[in-house]
């Protein structure tokens, strides 16, 4: 089993045939995964959660649905933005290698998700784009696959998000061959439009109007595809923002010598961190960081802290953003 408070695990491929894809059970475990035909459970068929968690060992069904064919095992099937990036598309990369030529991925369903819902509305196109359109099954019930390839976890959270050379090379091959950068100069991705107020940054309209008067066009990346995302972020020289999810997307595709500059908006610097060196990993961009957060006045609220906003604001200036 991979040390989730380690390295992301050294890219390898176990092809079974007659395996189990079980779905996840409800709990705290979610347990969920690949059996072997012999009943044993196959270990990379885990997944990093966040919080350091490993899904759990799932237990063997009564019944499954038979699925001929070779077929790529994918991981989790998340709605949300940042964990569909480091759990559910985390093992495309052996499309490239031991796993070519599959007639279809498969994916579980987080418990509870309608996933076909969440690919019609928001993210098959890209799952598209990283798997060359190849059908998707999604496992709502066991399914017994006749050739499955479980490749190890390329991507994952916290000291997992620098991910494997075989993802890094494949997620920005995949995306940059297929996506024409196309946009501003100058971008500053913006929070603002986002519903829940836990998830702002303290003094973000203020910030804004700086950025605007400055030159850089406001960008609210959830009202747009990820593709769009994606080929703002490509043509973009100087990006500027808060940390958050968006910057988990945008290293799969920055161009070298892009400029970041990258707020820090939460008092829970490991997570700053592990984005920073996600960034680092991914892409050659000149990247920039600003901690402009007051020392925290409630420490049981470390993610809604406030900000000195002259401090960014000369920050950004000395920085040569503004």
């Amino acid at each position: 089993m991979a040390d989730p408070q380690g390295p992301p695990p050294d890219a390898q491929v176990e092809t079974l045939r007659d395996a189990t894809v079980v779905p996840m059970a409800e709990g705290r475990d979610q347990a969920c995964g690949v059996l072997r035909a012999d009943g044993s459970f196959c270990d990379i068929s885990a997944t990093r959660l966040s919080a350091g968690r490993i899904t759990g060992t799932p237990a063997a069904p009564d019944s499954t649905t038979p699925l001929p064919g070779r077929h790529l095992y994918a991981g989790l099937g998340r709605h949300h933005f940042g964990h569909f990036l480091v759990e559910t598309i985390t093992r495309l990369w052996a499309l490239d290698a031991q796993a070519k030529d599959c007639d279809g991925i498969v994916v579980i369903p987080k418990h509870g998700i309608d996933f076909n819902a969440v690919m019609r509305r928001r993210l098959g196109a890209f799952l598209d784009l990283l798997s060359g359109g190849l059908p998707v099954h999604i496992a709502t019930t066991p399914l017994t696959v006749e050739t499955l390839h479980v490749p190890t976890q390329g991507i994952g959270h916290m000291s997992w998000l620098t991910a494997t050379p075989e993802f890094r090379h494949y997620v920005r091959q995949r995306l940059t061959a297929q996506i024409t950068p196309k946009g501003p100069e100058k971008l500053y991705i913006s929070r603002t439009g986002l519903k829940d107020a836990a998830q702002a940054m303290d003094q973000e309209a203020r910030v804004e109007t700086v950025m605007k008067n400055a030159g850089y066009t406001i960008f609210h990346p959830q009202n747009h595809s990820l593709p769009v995302q994606c080929s703002r972020y490509m043509a973009a020289k100087q990006i500027v923002g808060p940390d958050g999810s968006a910057f988990h997307l945008a290293p799969f595709v920055l161009q070298k010598g892009t400029r970041v500059g990258l707020i820090q908006r939460r008092h829970r610097q490991d997570v700053f961190d592990a984005l920073t060196a996600q960034i680092r990993a991914f892409c050659e961009a000149e990247l920039v960081t600003f901690n402009p957060l007051l020392p925290p006045d409630n420490p049981a609220r470390p993610d809604t802290p406030q900000m000195f906003f002259p401090w960014l604001k000369r920050g950004l200036r000395r920085s040569g953003f503004l």
